[in-house]
């Protein structure tokens, strides 16, 4: 099973809801977030929760997604096992990742992002991967273009987080994604 973590966020956050949206897209998914438990499935493939802050993680793989609500914590929680994903705009999540030692995805519309929007319209975007990233099963991802076609407006960077969640989870974008 996955793991996805959306830190930073609340009930009503676009960028745990898109996420879940698109691995709900690729598979069955348990959900937790402050009010709700979403458990409908045997063996899920994903499970994704929503935490005001990064929680103290021990020894467990996944991703570790920073919504633009982070704040940085007051004691730095080891990230070594953990892909983060960010906003190259969010100064707190690239403060808090500064010194510990992930490599981390970062999701913008900057030639200097790992994961870079090229165009958006109403219900379709072009995302370009410009660099390698490596998913969650050990295969290397190398750079590329897809499209996405989603159902719901979005912004940007929960578009992309999106989109990162679903490459890391190791889901091929050969075709593009849809959700």
């Amino acid at each position: 099973m996955n793991t996805i973590l959306v830190c930073g966020s609340n009930n009503e956050s676009k960028t745990y809801s898109l996420v879940y949206s698109a691995l709900s897209a690729y598979g069955k998914v348990h959900g937790f977030d402050s009010e709700n438990c979403f458990l409908g499935f045997e063996s899920p493939e994903f499970c994704i929760m929503s935490q005001n802050r990064i929680p103290k993680i021990k020894d467990a793989g996944g991703i570790l997604i920073f919504d633009n609500k982070f704040e940085i914590p007051e004691n730095q929680v080891a990230l070594s096992h953990m892909t983060p994903v960010f906003d190259s705009n969010n100064k707190n999540a690239a403060k808090a990742l500064a010194n510990s030692g992930s490599v981390a995805v970062s999701c913008g519309t900057s030639q200097k992002d790992t994961l870079s929007l090229a165009s958006l319209d109403s219900n379709s975007a072009f995302i370009s991967l410009q660099r390698k990233i490596v998913a969650l099963n050990g295969s290397e991802i190398e750079p590329h273009d897809f499209t996405v076609k989603f159902k719901t407006k979005t912004t940007i960077y929960p578009l992309l987080a999106a989109c990162a969640a679903l490459l890391i989870c190791g889901i091929s974008s050969n075709e593009g994604f849809e959700f």
